[in-house]
């Protein structure tokens, strides 16, 4: 279950931290901003996204959260290429007074993603949608409770391809916020990863000579 509040708290905060930052006036630097020269060939672009999620049950909880820096150069109009990192981390644990004959299994995996990426603007105007393609390798690590409650070391690593669409609103002369929906496309995980569950991420963008 996705946790709604957490969401938009994030969505909040990052507003806020860059409207601060910033010191936007939409009357003057919004009005001024000019997408189709922050999207041109010969540009650079340095973008940090993820979210996270902590969801509830009778005797569990659940915390994951995935972040991932990346960037990247526009190789032509609107098409940049770069590379990206994903970090995330899954686990589950034990609530108290669980009740005797109840199975409540804990764990803890790691992801760690690197991969290259391809992203295209669609349009021209402050709010465009996007489309991105990635792919790379991932890494993953952990610990996972047996059920005689000893635990073991996970490890698994492969292939793995992304596709992801989303809207990016231009803020300032080169800031932007990016809302996106991510879908791993081959190559599950083997093992509890933050980074493919991760689907609807927020993020900032920079786009720079």
């Amino acid at each position: 279950m996705f946790n709604l509040q957490y969401y938009l708290y994030l969505s909040m905060l990052l507003f806020s931290l860059t409207v601060k930052g910033q010191g936007i006036s939409f009357s003057q630097t919004y009005s001024t901003a000019k997408p189709e020269q922050i999207l041109q060939r010969g540009n650079f672009i340095a973008a940090l996204d993820g979210l996270g999620a902590v969801t509830n049950s009778m005797y569990r909880k659940r915390t994951y959260g995935s972040i991932a820096p990346s960037a990247g150069y526009f190789i032509a109009d609107r098409l940049a290429a770069g590379v990206r990192l994903s970090y995330g981390k899954d686990g589950v644990g034990k609530k108290e007074g669980i009740p005797l004959g109840t199975s409540v299994l804990e764990y803890s995996h790691r992801s760690l993603a690197p991969e290259l990426f391809l992203r295209y603007y669609v349009t021209r105007y402050r709010i465009k949608p996007f489309i991105q393609l990635s792919t790379g390798y991932n890494f993953q690590w952990g610990e996972t409770e047996n059920s005689n409650g000893s635990r073991r070391t996970v490890s698994a690593s492969n292939a793995i391809g992304n596709a992801q669409g989303g809207l990016f609103f231009l803020l300032g002369k080169r800031l932007s916020i990016d809302v996106m929906y991510s879908q791993r496309i081959f190559s599950k995980s083997s093992l509890n990863d933050a980074n493919e569950k991760t689907k609807l991420r927020l993020g900032l963008s920079w786009n720079f000579h």
